[in-house]
């Protein structure tokens, strides 16, 4: 399979490097978008329905091209990949529904084919952890599901999922992979540091967190890490702030990082880019300095020799990861396309699905979840 990766700055400059690229005699069946809301993304269906070409794809908070990051642009990544290979589903009008979705999706990948796997795009009021548990009830515990929540610019406002019938507020939208024809890896990492005792989260309700060892959980997290005010003159800075220091939950033996996004004073209360529950056990965790990227390099190092062979690669990391890591955040995607020298592109999202060291499929945030694709 050949693939190419590009970024441009409108739905313009893509329709014109459709024609060149096509122009060269490649002539790609399947095409994955990223986009900005500031980019008329209600024009990518019609652009790849002219060019006959299936779309999947997102809205985001910053699009990733091979070794670099932008704001307000267009990534895109074109396959030439046999179309009886791959399934497009969509689940549309989610609302509370995602584990419904979930299934819907799974009972499609199942009369597909035998061996599935997902690579799955979600608005941002759908709950990735329904999704997930839905299509583990069709197929099994070991499913290979990767993707993300989708992004608005960190506007947090609405978000698109994208496919060639168009571009849906509330819809889940799967990219069904038969891995009998297609082999799939991937690995999501993320480079925290666990500090301090364990902690309880003794009331929660969705991505809200209440209280931490039955005391008001802003009151706990400014214990460890000191006084956050929320007025909108310091808005940045306690986003930032609160970015750096995501709880590491325990689950099935494995570490999933929650990131607050907000804080409501009033109520003594954390807003998580992530649903948590009661009863979760965690520690607050921090970067180790900037030597995260040189680890989260190095595991994606150890994970090639497994996999040392693909022929596209897509890379969905966490907008909290990159408000965390700032500019620096460039070194780190520059190292893993470098592992493997590759078309490569991605996003910036508000939370991420991919495969633990053990193969358990979990939702993150501040995590780097890499996909890594290759015809048999």
């Amino acid at each position: 399979m050949k693939s190419i990766s590009l970024n441009v700055a409108s739905v313009e400059a893509l329709d014109n490097e459709l024609l060149e690229i096509k122009a060269t005699q490649f002539n790609p069946t399947l095409a994955i978008v990223f986009g900005s809301i500031s980019c008329d993304l209600e024009q990518i269906p019609t652009l790849f329905n002219k060019h006959e070409i299936d779309v999947i794809g997102c809205s985001t908070a910053g699009e990733i091209c091979n070794g670099e990051f932008s704001d307000k642009g267009i990534s895109v990544l074109l396959m030439n990949l046999d179309k009886s290979y791959y399934k497009i589903e969509a689940v549309n009008n989610v609302g509370e529904n995602s584990f419904e979705a979930g299934v819907s999706i799974g009972k499609s990948a199942k009369a597909f084919c035998e061996n599935p796997a997902f690579l799955n795009f979600c608005g941002m009021t759908m709950s990735a952890d329904g999704m997930i548990d839905g299509i583990k009830e069709v197929i099994n515990d070991k499913i290979k599901l990767f993707g993300a929540i989708a992004g608005d610019d960190f506007l947090m406002v609405q978000t698109w999922t994208i496919i060639n019938e168009g571009c849906y507020k509330d819809a889940m939208v799967s990219l069904i992979f038969n891995q009998e024809k297609v082999e799939i890896g991937g690995r999501a990492i993320c480079g925290w540091e666990p500090i301090g005792v364990e902690n309880t989260i003794t009331k929660a309700e969705g991505n809200i967190i209440y209280t931490i060892n039955n005391k008001p959980a802003l009151e706990v997290f400014e214990n460890y890490f000191g006084i956050l005010h929320s007025n909108e003159e310091q808005q940045d800075t306690l986003l930032v702030g609160v970015a750096q220091y995501p709880l590491q939950i325990t689950r099935q033996g494995n570490n999933v990082l929650r990131a607050a996004l907000s804080v409501n004073e009033e109520e003594g209360s954390l807003f998580m880019a992530g649903p948590v529950e009661t009863g979760d056990v965690f520690k607050f965790s921090v970067a180790p300095g900037f030597e995260i990227i040189e680890q989260t390099i190095q595991s994606f190092e150890e994970y090639s020799k497994s996999f040392p062979e693909v022929d596209a690669m897509i890379l969905l990391s966490c907008k909290a990861r990159h408000m965390s890591l700032g500019p620096m955040v460039e070194d780190e995607i520059k190292g893993i396309q470098n592992l493997w020298k590759k078309p490569l592109i991605g996003f910036f999202s508000y939370g991420e699905v991919g495969l633990s060291e053990t193969g358990e499929c979990h939702f993150y945030n501040e995590t780097c979840s890499l996909i890594l694709i290759k015809e048999k």
